[in-house]
């Protein structure tokens, strides 16, 4: 029996909204049995996706290719005591940021949980500088830390660094490596720097509650559920999904594609109208479906228009926290995994996009199996050029679990405030030009309406090519939402007409070069569309 027909109910209305659109909501969730704790606090297993990512450090070592840089402006008076004292809370409660790892004696990696202990927070005072100068300064620090490497054997994997530019406004610099973190860890981050903060500089204590286990827990767990072929089910799926010849994406390029992926990127800032981005909820709600499946099912049409390809795989994170005792527990809990659409250009785009929600929910009914695990039962053929099954991403991200306030070196990227005990917290531009795949597109559900950042390989892409894919992109949104009914044929005929007629001078260049491009895939055989 497939899992999720057992499911009914409007499939458990639309497995609760794709899980809050991939977030977690706990109180849908199923009752299980608790994950247990631990019961020593000696050295610990690595998940399976820990130590898939530690091995691919123990290759490429002294690099900051996973290191998860922020920073934000804090206006405001700031009590520099209240905060180098929430940071030390919070690396106290959290074990996953005072760990390291090494190799054990029988050649497996461990992690080392380290006990709580007090560190001060550097400040630097950049006052003495000219005023024009500061801001340039504060760039570049934020710019050196995101790119400088963490030793994981002796750590620590969360850094912090405070400079000062006036009275009442500093850049805080944050920086964590992805071993011990991901995107949803900065949300529980985030709550938890404002509940510290605002206890201490009211000289109050917060009031949190103890968290029910630690990432070590869930290591140790999901090792045991692997040893006891708790995964059989997901990982069946994932077999049958992935069968056959997985064809790699073929996007046009600008560049050769180097013998080894560089890691070197860039980014393109997205931002779609208020009117767009309410046209866009108001079908999805009328489609019965999520705002991420409609973005990622308009983005596969967009995908198969520059490739001309029928199979297509992206990859996608979702949480894998559908237990609620990991919902505050900052660590690497998430699972970026390749959904595979068969395309054709004769479906409407409503019957299309309910060939990309069914996939969708059977990913995230199956979400728990690590994407680690999937490469070793799997053994894709390996090429040092890309990564295994997917070489692009998309994302829709909403701020309370991946906030954007941390900028992450992605330039001019979405704008995201917070307000608390007297600070006004908004992102800091600094450039960390790491692209970890092809092409990702990361867009967070903003109220103001959506805005995001296409990340590339500049060894690939030049910029104006990007900036064209994504007007592209935004351009046929609004025809889908204009008419869904129409065959994704005609969308495109539209989308190509409308290009043509909007074009500037750069554009027709890359317009006419990318024609070029696409003459050259039309002479490769295409793959009878279903």
């Amino acid at each position: 029996m497939n899992p999720t027909t057992a499911l009914s109910t409007q499939r458990r209305e639309l497995l609760s909204r794709l899980l809050k659109e991939k977030g977690v909501a706990a109180s849908a969730l199923p009752p299980s049995v608790a994950i247990p704790r631990r019961r020593d606090s000696g050295p610990a297993p690595l998940a399976l996706n820990q130590e898939g990512l530690w091995f691919i450090e123990q290759l490429a070592p002294d690099t900051a290719h996973y290191n998860i840089p922020g920073a934000v402006r804090l206006q405001g008076k700031l009590n520099v005591s209240a905060l180098e004292r929430t940071l030390n809370e919070i690396t106290k409660r959290h074990e996953a940021l005072r760990s390291t790892f090494v190799l054990q004696a029988n050649g497996t990696p461990a992690q080392i949980i380290s006990p709580p202990t007090p560190a001060r927070l550097p400040l630097l005072d950049l006052q003495a500088l000219p005023l024009a100068q500061r801001e340039a300064a504060a760039k570049r620090l934020a710019t050196e830390e995101a790119h400088r490497p963490f030793n994981l054997a002796t750590g620590p994997l969360f850094r912090a660094q405070l400079l000062r530019l006036a009275a009442e406004e500093h850049v805080l610099i944050l920086n964590v490596h992805h071993l011990v973190a991901d995107g949803w860890s900065l949300g529980i981050f985030t709550r938890e720097w404002r509940a510290f903060y605002e206890a201490f500089v009211n000289n109050n204590s917060a009031q949190l509650e103890t968290l029910p286990l630690q990432y070590a827990d869930f290591a140790v767990w999901q090792r045991q559920q692997m040893a006891e072929r708790k995964f059989h089910a997901p990982l069946a799926y994932w077999r049958q999904q992935l069968a056959g010849n997985l064809p790699a994406l073929q996007l046009p390029t600008d560049k050769p594609r180097p013998q080894t992926q560089s890691f070197r990127g860039g980014h393109h800032a997205l931002k779609f109208s208020q009117e767009l981005t309410d046209a866009i909820r108001k079908f999805a709600r009328r489609e019965g479906t999520t705002l991420y499946i409609t973005l990622l099912a308009a983005f596969n049409v967009l995908l198969h228009r520059y490739t001309r390809q029928n199979e297509l795989v992206v990859g996608s994170t979702f949480a894998n926290r559908n237990r609620s005792e990991l919902q505050e527990v900052i660590g690497f809990f998430v699972n970026t995994l390749p959904l595979r659409n068969t395309f054709s250009s004769a479906l409407s785009f409503r019957e299309w996009l309910r060939r990309v929600r069914q996939t969708a929910l059977e990913a995230a009914t199956h979400q728990e199996l690590p994407l680690a695990k999937l490469v070793q039962e799997l053994q894709p053929e390996r090429d040092p050029s890309r990564n295994p099954f997917y070489q692009v991403v998309f994302d829709l991200l909403t701020p309370d679990h991946n906030p954007a306030v941390y900028g992450y070196g992605m330039l001019s990227g979405p704008v995201e405030t917070l307000e608390f005990a007297g600070l006004r917290v908004t992102p800091f531009d600094f450039d960390y030009n790491v692209s970890r795949f092809d092409l990702s597109v990361f867009i967070w559900d903003l109220p103001e309406g959506f805005a995001g950042v296409c990340e590339f390989c500049i060894d690939l892409f030049e910029p104006a090519t990007i900036a064209g894919l994504m007007t592209d992109f935004e351009t046929l949104l609004n025809h889908i939402v204009a008419d869904p009914e129409a065959r994704v044929q005609a969308l495109l005929a539209r989308l190509d007409l409308e290009t043509q007629q909007h074009q500037t001078a750069a554009e027709k260049t890359f317009q006419t070069a990318m024609h070029q491009k696409l003459k050259q895939i039309k002479r490769r055989p295409i793959v009878r569309e279903n």
